[in-house]
């Protein structure tokens, strides 16, 4: 009997070992039985196949991966994908073998359900995708604004100069935000939202963001299962809409701290749309007191001008790994991804 076998569970019998060993593994602490039934089961794409990694000398289960269905469009073609999360292998049977293992078992099984398989592997987790079979294809970058410079200018100079330094910079980035609010945010109307419209489904329907990229769909019912994970914090979606009460563009956003972070965004292009959208959200989070702002996408040339136009600045990045099956599914050239494209945020 070989010493480690990779076994699929159905998700109506598997929480107790995923709670054992998310439990022993994960650094970060959330609900773990939201995270299972919203993720796992209540997935509006379908549940989430789960595979676990069982060690004959222990008896036991010592690693878990999951793979949760993604609906996609490129093109115009609309697909299912498989979003590959929550890979986790006990301390003990942390050597190369027994995860990779698991890692190539998983991904051959999906690769004859899904056409595009996809992951954000953490730093650490990197060189095993790597050697499982998973290529580089997009790299996600966070760029950020600061709003309140004095805790940011206290940090390299003297509190003395920090406090009028950030005085005269805070009212240049001011004067910045309201230039681009009076320019752009013209007979728009905002709202914060808890859940989602017909409105959003219109603006999907329209939006230049679809064409020639790969992307999650987002409809409103995905936005509304989306928006009930277990994460940290309550997550608020942020519509602004024109005269005549259509939708121009939304971004779902959380306030961590002091920190805001935009998580996810449509416009309905990317260049006046988007501005109006991050233009018309930076006054309104002012009134929060938050002091910076974040926003972790992969995109285009155009959008990143557009955030750029606004003062945010690419700060680091991350690697997005794909396995495409040639046959069922064209190599994409770009495409769209946000930290909502994650299993968690």
């Amino acid at each position: 009997m070989d010493k480690y076998q990779v076994n699929e569970v159905d998700v109506s019998k598997g929480f107790a070992d995923v709670l054992r060993i998310w439990s022993e593994n994960f650094d970060r602490k959330f609900d773990y039985h939201h995270k299972y039934s919203w993720l796992y089961q209540d997935n509006p794409s379908g549940e989430s196949d789960l595979y676990f990694l069982f060690s004959s000398e222990d008896e036991k289960e010592v690693g878990v991966q999951g793979v949760s269905p993604r609906q996609m469009e490129y093109n115009g073609e609309r697909f299912c994908a498989g979003l590959v999360a929550d890979f986790a292998v006990d301390q003990s049977h942390r050597t190369l073998g027994p995860g990779l293992n698991l890692l190539k078992t998983v991904l051959n099984k999906s690769k004859s359900k899904y056409p595009l398989t996809y992951s954000f592997p953490n730093k650490k987790a990197v060189p095993v995708f790597k050697r499982a079979g998973y290529r580089f294809t997009f790299e996600i970058s966070r760029f950020s604004k600061v709003i309140k410079s004095r805790a940011y200018i206290e940090k390299r100079w003297p509190k003395s100069f920090a406090f009028i330094a950030s005085y005269l910079l805070d009212k240049i980035i001011y004067l910045s935000d309201l230039y681009h609010y009076l320019r752009f945010v013209r007979g728009v109307n905002s709202e914060v939202l808890e859940s989602s419209d017909q409105r959003f489904d219109a603006l999907w329907n329209k939006t230049s963001f679809k064409r020639g990229l790969l992307l999650t769909q987002r409809s409103s019912n995905y936005i509304d299962w989306r928006i009930q994970e277990a994460g940290d914090y309550k997550q608020n979606i942020f519509l602004i809409t024109d005269r005549s009460g259509e939708a121009i563009g939304y971004l779902i956003y959380f306030i961590q701290g002091n920190n805001c972070r935009v998580i996810d965004f449509i416009a309905l292009d990317s260049g006046v749309s988007l501005k109006i959208l991050f233009a018309a959200f930076l006054f309104h989070i002012r009134k929060s007191g938050v002091e910076s702002i974040s926003v972790e996408y992969k995109g285009t040339q155009d959008i990143d001008d557009s955030i750029a136009s606004l003062g945010f600045i690419r700060r680091e990045s991350r690697e997005l790994f794909f396995v495409y099956d040639q046959e069922k599914l064209s190599e994409p050239v770009d495409g769209f991804f946000t930290a909502w494209d994650e299993d968690a945020v």
